[in-house]
């Protein structure tokens, strides 16, 4: 009981300890003088072939690299072909596993000669903790969802 509480109270004078250092901290900060809150920013910071690059002429000469902005130009439609057609393909795959599920469908439809209701044994075996509906027919090898 004694170690417990002797490590209680080391965790606790930890905590003062850093409690104690951010209220400096803090202190510090609020005794400094007031700085601008935005800082200007060099041209030798900035990258010069980006689209946020300075530049330090008057604005009278604008010199635009167009072999570059070709190549840029053409990768972004390449990556946005890329991305419609992955997405046509998703989709035509979407499509075709509904038409099979819908075809399946209407095929137990037709084998019952049902108008939408198809006969389910509710009191099937339960499998994994789950109780599954099947048909009376097969009695557990098919199970529907």
């Amino acid at each position: 009981m004694d170690s417990l509480r002797a490590k209680v109270d080391a965790a606790a004078t930890r905590l003062r300890e850093q409690y104690k250092v951010v209220g400096e901290k803090a202190a510090q900060a609020v005794k400094q003088p007031k700085r601008s809150q935005y800082q200007s920013v060099q041209t030798s910071e900035v990258d010069s072939d980006t689209v946020f690059s300075i530049d330090d002429s008057d604005g009278t000469h604008i010199e635009f690299n167009l072999a570059r902005l070709n190549a840029q130009h053409a990768e972004l439609l390449r990556q946005a072909k890329r991305s419609i057609s992955a997405t046509e393909s998703q989709v035509r795959w979407l499509r075709d596993e509904r038409l099979q599920h819908e075809q399946s469908l209407q095929k137990l439809h037709e084998e019952y000669k049902t108008d939408g209701i198809i006969p389910l044994d509710v009191d099937s075996p339960i499998r994994g903790g789950i109780r599954r509906k099947t048909f009376k027919k097969c009695r557990g090898m098919c199970v529907i969802l």
